[in-house]
Order: structure tokens, then C-alpha cells, then sequence
């Protein structure tokens, strides 16, 4: 019998509803599965949402320095799900227990990209002592694919039983990213780093990762880990469970066309609408439409137009 260690996660996000006036939105789940060997994760050499996969990494280690350390409690160390303002959910899987099959229950609601490590990957910085320290951007990345390649071989994952084929391939090194300014009881001052807090910092990232476009509204299960551990093909079997389910989402908004207007209303009696032309992976521009609810909107044609509430 397996070994099996049981964690939770619930992440909850705020859904975005468009209003296409005219024309037919890009959409990055339909463009990552054309050509795919693995239908619904995304291409090792495509991006999504504006970003590579080197870059998603990176955005998945600036969101983990982000977090601090409550009572024990961290992505890193207790596992889950994590992130998600960029568009896309990070899922953080086991990084140590050999031997030990972890189940990480997390659930999260439709349309939901998700990023995670296959095995956990590594990040070094300016801030950590060897062999997890670089100064430059050059001895950053050869500090973190040299502990990739002695500590992590062998990786698998099966995505609802059906095995992901080519992995070696999303075994990709992140560029160049900062962290940082880091909170207090940040998790490098919990595994024993001094006059971290405040402190910002360069930093590099490497291993094997996956990113799914959006799962359809049920229980899935992702399974990844690797065989080989601490520089040994035998050194012990590293694996996540991830059992997600996927629930349904009750807009929050609705909108009915009235003549050359729109007219957007929302749950709740509070919360300001927001719109914008351009969804971006990062720092997209909202404007404030006001609180009044319902709103009625002039039709511009020939532009997108997305809405949210902020409540």
C-alpha cells in the first residue's frame, strides 16, 4: 500500500464576463491544443497569455515570495493552489517525502488555466546561500539547472489517467526575474535566511512544468512526480495527486442589450464596475464605471469590451 499524505485547497477568483461587440475574441485554449501531442496542456514552445513557459515560472516563484508563513502554513510546504491575478492558478505539488504519494485536494472554479511543477522545480537567488545562491544572471541559472539535473530525473504525469508524452520537453529554465520586496515570515527566513524582510532580489528558476488550459466543470485528477531523486534513477519516487474538482460559476454579472445600448448588472448591492479594451498577463487598465446598478453602456462598434465588479 501506498504511503499517502492529505492536503487541501480551495482558491476562489473573480470571474470576467466580455462583451464582444463586433468580431471573435482570440482564444488561448483553442490556439494551445492545435498540433498537440497532449491535447489541454499547453505547447513547451508556445506561449499563453503573452507568456512563455520560462516565464510563467517565473511569475509562479515571484507569487510563492509573495506569501508569507502563517502558523506553518505556505504553498511550499503545505501544498495546493496559489496565484491567480495573472490569469492563470499555480498549483504547488511535493518537493521532498521519497517514497510517499501526496494527495492535494483543491478545487477551483471554470475556466481555470492551471500551472504546476511536475516535480517541485527550483529557484535560486541573491538573497540564499550556495548551493542555491548567484550573483548574476549567468550563475543563477547554471546554480539552479545544475540542482535540477542532480536532484530531479525521471519525471512523469498523467492527466485523468492519460499519460503526458514528451516531458522532457517542458524541462525548461526560466530568464532572469526579481522578487521581492519580501514579507515578513517569508518563507526564506522559515528554512533559516537572515535580513530578508524588505529585501528585493535577483533570482532564476529550472525544472519540469506543465500548463493546462482550462478543465470542463467535473473531478479530474493530475498525477506528476519524478523517479529519480538526490542524483539516483533509484533515489526514490517523488509524487503529487492532485485531485480537482471544477465547479460550475454563477455570473456575477449579466448583460442585455437595449437598442445602442448595453445594459450590465451584477449580484449583490454593492461593488464599482470596471471595463477594459485589452486583457493583458499583466497590469491590464481598468476603468471605473461607477457604482450604479444596473449601468447602461453606449455601443462602440467594432471594439471588445471586458467587465468585472470589484466588490
Amino acid at each position: 500500500m501506498k504511503n499517502i499524505r492529505v492536503f487541501r485547497s480551495r482558491l476562489s477568483l473573480i470571474a470576467l464576463l466580455a462583451l464582444l461587440v463586433h468580431g471573435v475574441a482570440e482564444n488561448p485554449s483553442v490556439l494551445a491544443q492545435s498540433s498537440n501531442d497532449n491535447p489541454g496542456v499547453v505547447p513547451a514552445n508556445e506561449k499563453y497569455l503573452g507568456l512563455t513557459y520560462g516565464e510563467w515560472q517565473a511569475r509562479f516563484w515571484q507569487a510563492l515570495f509573495e506569501i508569507p508563513v502563517v502558523n506553518g502554513i505556505h504553498p511550499f510546504l503545505t501544498y495546493g493552489a496559489f496565484g491567480g491575478k495573472d490569469g492563470v492558478v499555480f498549483l504547488s505539488p511535493s518537493y521532498y517525502y521519497p517514497g510517499v504519494s501526496c494527495l492535494v485536494e483543491v478545487k477551483i472554479p471554470a475556466g481555470t488555466p492551471l500551472f504546476m511543477p511536475v516535480r517541485y522545480n527550483v529557484e535560486c537567488s541573491q538573497l540564499e546561500d550556495p548551493p542555491f545562491h548567484g550573483d548574476d544572471e549567468a550563475s543563477l541559472r547554471k546554480a539552479a539547472s545544475d540542482w535540477i539535473k542532480k536532484y530531479a530525473s525521471d519525471y512523469y504525469a498523467f492527466i485523468d489517467g492519460r499519460p503526458v508524452t514528451n516531458i522532457n520537453t517542458y524541462n525548461i529554465n526560466s530568464p532572469e526575474f526579481e522578487v521581492g520586496p519580501l514579507p515578513e515570515n517569508n518563507f526564506l527566513e522559515f528554512f533559516g535566511a537572515k535580513d530578508t524582510v524588505g529585501k528585493t532580489a535577483l533570482a532564476a528558476a529550472a525544472g519540469c512544468h506543465l500548463l493546462l488550459t482550462p478543465l470542463e466543470v467535473r473531478e479530474h485528477e493530475v498525477v506528476v512526480g519524478c523517479t529519480g531523486y538526490d542524483g539516483n534513477p533509484a533515489g526514490g519516487r517523488v509524487e503529487t495527486v492532485f485531485h480537482i474538482t471544477v465547479e460550475a460559476i454563477t455570473p456575477r454579472l449579466s448583460i442585455t442589450r437595449s437598442g445602442g445600448n448595453v445594459i450590465v448588472s451584477w449580484l449583490g448591492s454593492s461593488g464599482t464596475l470596471e471595463s477594459t479594451t485589452e486583457l493583458k498577463p499583466t497590469n491590464t487598465v481598468w476603468t471605473s464605471l461607477g457604482t450604479q446598478n444596473p449601468t447602461t453602456i453606449v455601443i462602440e462598434s467594432g471594439q471588445a469590451r471586458y467587465f468585472r465588479v470589484n466588490q
